[in-house]
């Protein structure tokens, strides 16, 4: 029976326990991926390949990128494993916005880096959608980027000031820092009355300290902050030619509100 057996394996030499390698087209030697522990226990420095697998990538299924014939039948680019959502509108590069630890992780401030809009301040922490609500129709493009084109309501809606009944300027930054919405601030205020450089600076705490009646910004009080009532200033003036107790008198004695300006 032995003979009959040796027999058999010399004629027939593949016997019934040779197979095929699926990796026909792969140099690397078995024991670089599989393990003696088990044959399906497959580890590979990917590290080797200028490649590395990180984030989620470290979970994904070789064959989910490469074809098991050949593993060098991969593309390098994100969009020859991903779909692309974005109709190739965008960049080639996912990475650019998508983080490989997840998906859905972006990063809006990276992604804006390459544009000709930069997130600062508050705008850093918006979700994309708040400015672009159908990305994949318009490939994230927004043409205006104006502080009115997101905040119009904000500038309609706000009451104290009223903006609209003011005439304020639709040019949000003149008031408004990228920080936070309030304190507003009007930065040029100088040019007409120093109020953030000279003896007012840092004397008053809201524009309603001065501006007095609501919406009209060219009206003023000096009498809301000084200390001194009309007796006492008449008796200051006593010698001033055409003086008068009134506060466009004291502006034009007093133009950058200093006690010995002309």
């Amino acid at each position: 029976m032995r003979y009959l057996v040796l027999l058999f394996l010399f004629v027939f030499p593949g016997g019934g326990h040779a197979q095929s390698n699926p990796h026909a087209d792969t140099q690397f030697d078995c024991q670089t991926c599989h393990q003696q522990a088990g044959w399906h226990t497959v580890s590979f420095d990917h590290d080797t390949t200028g490649f590395s697998l990180t984030g989620a990538h470290k979970k994904t299924a070789c064959l989910s990128c490469h074809d098991i014939t050949s593993f060098k039948k991969v593309g390098s680019q994100c969009r020859d494993c991903h779909q692309d959502v974005h109709e190739n509108r965008l960049s080639p590069e996912c990475n650019t916005c998508h983080a490989p630890s997840g998906w859905s992780l972006m990063s809006p401030v990276k992604a804006h880096e390459s544009t000709t809009f930069q997130l600062l301040g508050a705008h850093a922490s918006l979700d994309c959608y708040s400015c672009h609500r159908n990305e994949r129709n318009t490939g994230f493009l927004i043409e205006a980027s104006e502080c009115v084109d997101c905040h119009r309501t904000q500038y309609a809606q706000t009451t104290n000031p009223n903006h609209t009944g003011a005439g304020f300027g639709l040019q949000c930054d003149q008031c408004h820092s990228l920080i936070r919405w309030q304190p507003a601030i009007y930065n040029d205020h100088d040019a007409l009355f120093p109020i953030f450089s000279g003896s007012h600076a840092g004397e008053w705490s809201q524009c309603s300290s001065c501006h007095d009646q609501p919406g009209n910004y060219q009206a003023f009080t000096c009498f809301s902050c000084h200390e001194h009532n009309k007796a006492s200033t008449d008796g200051e003036h006593d010698e001033v030619s055409g003086y008068i107790y009134e506060s466009n008198a004291c502006l034009s004695c007093h133009p950058q509100g200093g006690g010995g300006d002309d």
